[in-house]
C-alpha cells in the first residue's frame, strides 16, 4: 500500500516572549570513588552528552535514528518499548544506524547528528538477532544490557532526518 501523508492543522504561533531560551549548566560534583569506570561512561555518554547537545543548540529525542532507503527514520517512546531493537532489526536488513539512545536534532535544517555504530539491547532482544551474549559487552556490571555494534552511517556529517515514528506498548 502506498503511504499518504495527512496534513495538521497547525495553531498558530504565540511568543511567550522576545528573550531567548538559554541552558547553563554546569556539572561540578565529584563522581564517587568505588564508581566503576563503565558506570562513568554511561554517564558521560548519556545525560551529560544530551545536556550538552541541548545546550548546543539540537533538540534531543529519546530514540534511535536509522538510514533506510535514503531516509533517515527516527524511532522514539517509552523505555523498554523496543526502539533500541527495532532499530538493530533494520540495519540487519540493511539499515544502517545514525544514533542510539539519543537523537540529536538541529531543528534549522533538519538534520540528525550520527553518534557511535552501536545498540544497547537485552540478551533477549540479541537472541532474537540470532547474535550471542558472551560475544558482546555488557553496559556495566550490573546492567541487563549489552553493546551491540551494527552497521552504522559513519561520521561523515549530519544526516537529514525524514520521518519520526512513535512506538507504543
Amino acid at each position: 500500500p502506498r503511504l499518504q501523508r495527512h496534513a495538521r492543522k497547525r495553531p498558530p504561533r504565540q511568543s511567550l516572549t522576545t528573550a531567548p531560551l538559554t541552558l547553563d549548566l554546569t556539572l561540578d560534583f565529584p563522581l564517587p570513588a568505588d564508581l566503576h569506570p563503565q558506570h562513568q561512561r554511561e554517564l558521560i555518554e548519556g545525560p551529560v552528552r544530551g545536556c550538552r547537545l541541548y545546550r548546543e543548540g539540537s533538540f534531543v529525542l529519546h530514540g534511535s535514528a536509522i538510514r533506510v532507503c535514503h531516509a533517515c527514520i527516527s524511532i522514539v517512546g517509552a523505555s523498554g518499548h523496543g526502539k533500541s531493537t527495532l532499530a538493530a532489526v533494520l540495519c540487519a536488513r540493511g539499515g544502517k544506524l545514525v544514533s542510539d539512545g539519543m537523537t540529536p536534532v538541529d531543528l534549522t535544517n533538519r538534520t540528525v547528528q550520527p553518534g557511535p555504530p552501536r545498540t544497547k539491547l537485552s540478551a533477549e532482544s540479541i537472541g532474537l538477532l540470532g547474535r550471542n551474549v558472551d560475544e558482546l559487552e555488557r553496559i556495566h556490571p550490573t546492567s541487563e544490557k549489552f553493546y551491540v555494534p551494527v552497521e552504522g552511517v559513519g561520521e561523515h556529517g549530519d544526516v537529514e532526518l525524514s520521518a519520526v515514528i512513535c512506538v507504543d506498548e
